[in-house]
């Protein structure tokens, strides 16, 4: 948006730390907005390695039977939800993704689905970062796969994407690290983002 535009309202529902697992939900609980236009991007947190998946974790006894909701809004229910985690989490295991790749392409697939169920154009974004890994314990080395099935979902379900990646791959200056945007950054891809969507978009007449 510019910001002489005073056609549109954006509404950032994003949350920091979010994998497309939690990312369905999110956007399902976000349709009483009735938005216009969505803009779908994951892809980073989702390679992280790590004991105990995101859906693992999600179908635990103690959030399986809703009393986490109850617990956690009280500062000792907080510390007795650590607790119990900790005891029944094992420190051992093999390392995998906190979302794999097959269940990412799942949790886009679901999220054009609802979207097309209810008339909302959805618009992919691959997920910007500097530079390659072959660290195992590294999310940035599975990254890639994550990158490649959000454009290949665009293709199968002929969706609009805007391969943020492929743009910034090699623009350190707009970087503050290998994975966060500066100002800058933050400035370009709005301005790349919306003259792409600007297109798409409906106006609605006063």
């Amino acid at each position: 948006m510019t910001a002489s535009d005073k056609r549109f309202v954006v509404a950032n529902a994003g949350i920091y730390g979010y994998t497309s697992f939690q990312g369905v939900r999110r956007f399902r609980s976000a349709l009483p907005l009735h938005p216009d236009m969505a803009l779908i991007s994951f892809g980073g947190n989702d390679p992280h390695p790590v004991i105990c998946s995101d859906s693992e974790y999600s179908n635990k006894a103690l959030r399986k039977c809703h009393l986490e909701r109850t617990l956690i809004q009280w500062r000792t229910g907080q510390l007795l939800i650590a607790l119990m985690d900790r005891l029944s989490s094992s420190e051992e295991g093999p390392l995998r993704p906190r979302v794999s790749a097959q269940e990412y392409r799942n949790n886009l697939d679901e999220m054009i689905r609802i979207a097309k169920e209810r008339d909302i154009p959805i618009i992919l974004l691959t997920r910007p970062y500097l530079g390659e890994s072959v660290n195992t314990m590294w999310w940035k080395t599975y990254a890639p796969a994550y990158r490649d099935a959000t454009i290949d979902i665009a293709k199968e379900r002929g969706v609009p994407l805007i391969d943020l990646y492929s743009i910034f791959k090699s623009r350190e200056d707009c970087f503050n690290d290998e994975a966060h945007f500066n100002e800058k950054g933050h400035r370009e891809a709005a301005r790349i983002i919306y003259e792409r969507i600007l297109p798409l978009l409906p106006v609605k007449s006063s």
